[in-house]
Protein backbone atom coordinates (compact mmCIF):
# COMPACT_ATOMS: atom_id res chain seq x y z
CA UNK A 1 0.00 0.00 0.00
CA UNK A 2 2.71 2.10 -0.79
CA UNK A 3 1.12 4.08 -3.59
CA UNK A 4 -2.42 4.82 -3.96
CA UNK A 5 -4.78 4.18 -6.89
CA UNK A 6 -4.06 8.33 -8.10
CA UNK A 7 -0.53 7.71 -8.35
CA UNK A 8 -0.82 3.75 -10.56
CA UNK A 9 -0.71 0.77 -9.45
CA UNK A 10 -1.54 0.00 -5.58
CA UNK A 11 1.55 -1.71 -3.93
CA UNK A 12 3.60 -1.88 -7.14
CA UNK A 13 7.33 -1.07 -5.32
CA UNK A 14 6.56 -3.71 -2.45
CA UNK A 15 5.76 -6.03 -5.25
CA UNK A 16 8.75 -5.21 -7.52
CA UNK A 17 11.00 -5.96 -4.47
CA UNK A 18 10.00 -8.92 -3.16
CA UNK A 19 9.74 -9.89 -7.12
CA UNK A 20 13.10 -9.31 -7.01
CA UNK A 21 14.09 -11.59 -4.18
CA UNK A 22 11.23 -14.71 -5.34
CA UNK A 23 10.97 -15.27 -8.45
CA UNK A 24 6.99 -16.80 -8.16
CA UNK A 25 6.40 -13.67 -6.51
CA UNK A 26 7.85 -11.73 -9.66
CA UNK A 27 5.66 -13.94 -11.87
CA UNK A 28 2.46 -13.08 -9.47
CA UNK A 29 3.67 -9.30 -10.52
CA UNK A 30 3.84 -9.40 -13.82
CA UNK A 31 0.94 -11.45 -14.56
CA UNK A 32 -1.39 -8.64 -12.24
CA UNK A 33 0.19 -6.08 -14.78
CA UNK A 34 -0.89 -8.24 -17.63
CA UNK A 35 -3.77 -8.44 -16.09
CA UNK A 36 -4.29 -4.70 -15.26
CA UNK A 37 -3.81 -4.06 -19.39
CA UNK A 38 -5.88 -6.66 -20.71
CA UNK A 39 -8.91 -5.70 -18.66
CA UNK A 40 -7.89 -2.28 -19.57
CA UNK A 41 -9.26 -2.98 -22.81
CA UNK A 42 -10.95 -6.25 -22.69
CA UNK A 43 -13.56 -4.65 -19.66
CA UNK A 44 -15.29 -1.74 -21.57
CA UNK A 45 -15.66 -4.64 -24.52
CA UNK A 46 -17.78 -6.90 -22.07
CA UNK A 47 -20.06 -4.08 -20.70
CA UNK A 48 -21.50 -3.52 -23.47
CA UNK A 49 -23.01 -7.06 -23.68
CA UNK A 50 -22.61 -8.15 -19.79
CA UNK A 51 -23.10 -11.58 -20.44
CA UNK A 52 -21.55 -13.42 -17.37
CA UNK A 53 -19.72 -16.25 -20.02
CA UNK A 54 -17.84 -13.34 -21.20
CA UNK A 55 -16.81 -12.95 -18.27
CA UNK A 56 -15.84 -15.89 -17.82
CA UNK A 57 -14.02 -16.20 -21.55
CA UNK A 58 -11.83 -13.56 -20.05
CA UNK A 59 -10.95 -15.06 -16.88
CA UNK A 60 -9.61 -18.05 -18.60
CA UNK A 61 -8.17 -15.77 -20.87
CA UNK A 62 -6.36 -14.54 -17.76
CA UNK A 63 -5.21 -17.63 -16.46
CA UNK A 64 -4.25 -19.00 -20.03
CA UNK A 65 -1.91 -15.58 -19.99
CA UNK A 66 -0.76 -16.59 -16.02
CA UNK A 67 0.31 -19.88 -17.45
CA UNK A 68 2.18 -18.83 -20.34
CA UNK A 69 4.03 -16.86 -17.60
CA UNK A 70 4.72 -19.57 -15.40
CA UNK A 71 6.43 -21.62 -18.20
CA UNK A 72 8.98 -18.64 -19.80
CA UNK A 73 9.81 -17.25 -16.04
CA UNK A 74 10.13 -20.12 -14.05
CA UNK A 75 14.08 -21.52 -13.76
CA UNK A 76 14.18 -25.41 -14.74
CA UNK A 77 11.23 -25.50 -17.43
CA UNK A 78 10.57 -29.09 -17.07
CA UNK A 79 9.39 -28.28 -14.03
CA UNK A 80 7.41 -25.57 -14.65
CA UNK A 81 5.37 -27.49 -17.50
CA UNK A 82 4.66 -30.21 -14.44
CA UNK A 83 3.30 -27.14 -12.45
CA UNK A 84 1.00 -26.28 -15.03
CA UNK A 85 -0.06 -29.73 -15.76
CA UNK A 86 -1.36 -29.92 -12.65
CA UNK A 87 -2.90 -26.21 -12.23
CA UNK A 88 -3.68 -25.37 -15.61
CA UNK A 89 -7.22 -26.83 -15.80
CA UNK A 90 -8.45 -26.14 -12.28
CA UNK A 91 -7.36 -22.59 -11.67
CA UNK A 92 -9.10 -21.72 -15.09
CA UNK A 93 -12.61 -23.90 -14.19
CA UNK A 94 -12.28 -21.70 -10.55
CA UNK A 95 -11.45 -18.60 -11.99
CA UNK A 96 -14.06 -18.44 -14.87
CA UNK A 97 -16.72 -19.47 -12.75
CA UNK A 98 -16.18 -17.03 -9.88
CA UNK A 99 -15.70 -14.39 -12.73
CA UNK A 100 -18.98 -15.35 -14.05
CA UNK A 101 -20.68 -15.65 -10.78
CA UNK A 102 -19.45 -12.16 -10.17
CA UNK A 103 -20.15 -10.67 -13.45
CA UNK A 104 -23.91 -12.08 -13.15
CA UNK A 105 -24.03 -10.60 -9.49
CA UNK A 106 -22.91 -7.13 -10.61
CA UNK A 107 -25.17 -7.24 -13.84
CA UNK A 108 -28.43 -8.22 -11.41
CA UNK A 109 -27.25 -5.29 -8.61
CA UNK A 110 -27.29 -2.82 -11.95
CA UNK A 111 -30.72 -4.15 -13.06
CA UNK A 112 -32.17 -3.54 -9.55
CA UNK A 113 -30.24 0.01 -8.99
CA UNK A 114 -31.45 1.48 -12.51
CA UNK A 115 -34.97 -0.16 -12.79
Amino acid sequence: MTNGPERGCPGTPGRARRGRLVTGIAILLIATLINALLAKYVVPLLRRTSRPAGAAAFGVLMEAAAMVLILLLAPPFYQAVEVVKVIAFRMMVANAASVAVFSSMVRNLVKETFL
